[in-house]
C-alpha cells in the first residue's frame, strides 16, 4: 500500500466502534441519491408535466458528470484532506436531494441533480481511502468491504424505503428524507471521525491535478487494473441495463416480477462485499480478481444465451452478483496496495472507470439490440469479462518481472 506523505493522514480519528458504520452509511446514503429517482419518474414525469424518457437522461447525465468531476476529486483529496472533502460534498448532496424535492419544473431537476454528481464522484471512493489509512492488514480488508456493502445496501434496502414514504407522503417528502438524513450523517462524521491536515505541500490547481495523476498513469500494472474494472463494469451494464426488457421478453415477467428480479444482483452485491472481507478476501488478490471476472461473464452469457428457466436464470444472476463484488472489493484492495499514485487519485479514478464501463455497456447493449437479440449482449459481456481478466492476469506478470529487474539491480 502506497504511502503520501501529508496527503489527506488522519490526524484525530474516532477509535470507537462506530468509525466504520458511519463511513458505511456515508456509502449508502449518497449512493441511494445517486439512484433515487429510478422509482419515481412515473409519478415525477406527471407531477411536472413531463416524459419519463426525458427524465431518465437525468440519471445518465449525472453519471457522466461524476466521471468527469471524479478525475479532480482524487487529487484535491490527496491535497486538501479527505475528511474535509468528504463532509463537505455529504453536505452538498444534502442540499441536492432538497433542491430535487422544491424543484418546480424539469430544468430545475436536471441542475439539482448534476450538483448531487458531486457525491457519486466523491463519497465511496474517499471513503475508502479513509478506512484504508485508519487500519491495516485483516481489519482493513473487513472495514473496506463493509463501507463498499454499503453501496449495494442502498439498493436493497434503501429504495423500498424510499418508496414507502413517497406511497404514504409523495415523491417530493422521499427527497426531502435524504437532504435531512444526508446532513445529520454529515455532521456526525465530522464529529465522531474528526479532522485531517492540509498537505504542506499540496497545489489546488490544474497542474497540481494532472501531477497527481502521472505516476499512475505511467505505472501499467496500476494503470491496466483500472482498464479492467471500465471493461468489468461494462460487462455487467450490457446485461443490467436490459435484464427487465429481457425477463419481460423471453419470460413474460410482469413489472413487479421484474422488480423482485432486480433485487436478486443487489443482495447478492451486499453478500459478496462483505464475503471479500471475509475469509475469501484472505485468497491472492489478483487471481481472485480474475476467477471472479471469469465467473461473472460466464453467469451472464448463461442467463443471456442459454435456453434455461426463469428461476435458473436468477441463480446465474446471484453468482454473478457475488463474484462481481468480490472482484470490485478485491480490485480496491490491489490498487491500495500496489498503486504508486496517492490513494484517493487512484480510487477516484477506478470509480471512475466503473460510472465509463456503465455508460458503455449501456449504450453498446442498445447497439447489440438494434442489429441482434439478446444472444448477442451475453456474448458480448463474456467477451469483456475476458478481456478485463486478462488484462488483470498480464498486468501482474508485468509488475512481477519489474520487481525481478529491479531486486537484481539492487543488489548488484
Amino acid at each position: 500500500m502506497s504511502a503520501q506523505p501529508g496527503a489527506g493522514a488522519v490526524v484525530n480519528t474516532a477509535s470507537g466502534r462506530w468509525f466504520v458504520p458511519l463511513l458505511t452509511l456515508a456509502t449508502f446514503i449518497t449512493m441511494l441519491h445517486a439512484i433515487a429517482l429510478g422509482p419515481f419518474l412515473p409519478e415525477i414525469a406527471t407531477d411536472l408535466d413531463t416524459s419519463v424518457a426525458l427524465l431518465g437522461q437525468i440519471p445518465a447525465l449525472a453519471m457522466l458528470l461524476a466521471a468527469a468531476l471524479g478525475l479532480a476529486a482524487g487529487p484535491l483529496a490527496d491535497q486538501l484532506g479527505h475528511i474535509r472533502v468528504l463532509v463537505g460534498s455529504m453536505l452538498i448532496v444534502a442540499v441536492s436531494a432538497l433542491g430535487m424535492a422544491l424543484a418546480p419544473s424539469y430544468l430545475p431537476l436536471l441542475l439539482a441533480a448534476l450538483v448531487g454528481s458531486i457525491g457519486r464522484a466523491v463519497v465511496q471512493p474517499v471513503a475508502v481511502v479513509i478506512v484504508g489509512n485508519r487500519f491495516e492488514g485483516d481489519r482493513q480488508r473487513r472495514a473496506v468491504s463493509w463501507v463498499m456493502a454499503g453501496v449495494a445496501g442502498a439498493v436493497i434496502a434503501g429504495v423500498p424505503v424510499l418508496t414507502t414514504i413517497a406511497g404514504a407522503f409523495g415523491w417530493r417528502s422521499a427527497f426531502v428524507g435524504v437532504a435531512i438524513i444526508t446532513a445529520f450523517l454529515g455532521i456526525l462524521v465530522h464529529r465522531g471521525i474528526g479532522s485531517d491536515e492540509r498537505s504542506a505541500q499540496s497545489k489546488t490547481s490544474f497542474e497540481g491535478i494532472l501531477d497527481a495523476y502521472r505516476p499512475l498513469m505511467r505505472h501499467y500494472p496500476t494503470f491496466a487494473l483500472i482498464i479492467a474494472s471500465l471493461l468489468a463494469s461494462a460487462a455487467i451494464w450490457v446485461m443490467a441495463t436490459y435484464l427487465g426488457a429481457f425477463y419481460s421478453e423471453r419470460h413474460g415477467y410482469t413489472t413487479q416480477q421484474i422488480g423482485w428480479v432486480y433485487a436478486v444482483p443487489g443482495l447478492t452485491l451486499f453478500i459478496g462485499s462483505l464475503a471479500a472481507g471475509g475469509r475469501v478476501g484472505t485468497l491472492p488478490p489478483r487471481p481472485l480478481v480474475v476467477v471472479t471476472r471469469l465467473v461473472a461473464g460466464i453467469a451472464i452469457a448463461s442467463v443471456l444465451i442459454l435456453p434455461i428457466p426463469a428461476l435458473a436464470g436468477i441463480g446465474f444472476l446471484a453468482l454473478q452478483g457475488v463474484a462481481s463484488s468480490v472482484g470490485i472489493v478485491a480490485t480496491i484492495f490491489l490498487l491500495m496496495r500496489e498503486s504508486p499514485a496517492g490513494q484517493a487519485v487512484t480510487i477516484s479514478l477506478n470509480t471512475v472507470a466503473l460510472s465509463l464501463g456503465s455508460a458503455l455497456g449501456s449504450a453498446l447493449g442498445g447497439l447489440l439490440l438494434a442489429v441482434g437479440d439478446f444472444h448477442l449482449l451475453g456474448l458480448c459481456a463474456l467477451l469483456l469479462s475476458v478481456g478485463s481478466a486478462l488484462l488483470v492476469w498480464i498486468s501482474g506478470n508485468t509488475a512481477g518481472e519489474r520487481a525481478s529487474v529491479h531486486a537484481v539491480e539492487h543488489s548488484g
